[in-house]
C-alpha cells in the first residue's frame, strides 16, 4: 500500500470518526438511558473495526 494511499484512508477515518462522535453525542443527549447501552456497544464495535484497519495498514 502506497503512503499516499493510507493518508488518504487516515483522513476518511479522521472525519468518519468526527461524524460519528458528533452523532453519538447528540443522540446520548436527546434520548432516554436505554439507548445509551446500546450506543457504546455500536461503539465499542467500532473502535474495534478502526484499530482492525490500523493494524492492517501498518503492516
Amino acid at each position: 500500500m502506497k503512503d499516499k494511499d493510507r493518508d488518504t484512508l487516515l483522513t476518511e477515518l479522521k472525519t468518519d470518526m468526527k461524524w460519528v462522535v458528533k452523532g453519538l453525542t447528540n443522540h446520548l443527549f436527546s434520548h432516554s438511558r436505554m439507548n445509551i447501552m446500546a450506543w457504546s456497544t455500536a461503539a465499542g464495535a467500532l473502535i474495534a473495526l478502526i484499530l482492525m484497519l490500523i493494524k492492517s495498514l501498518g503492516k
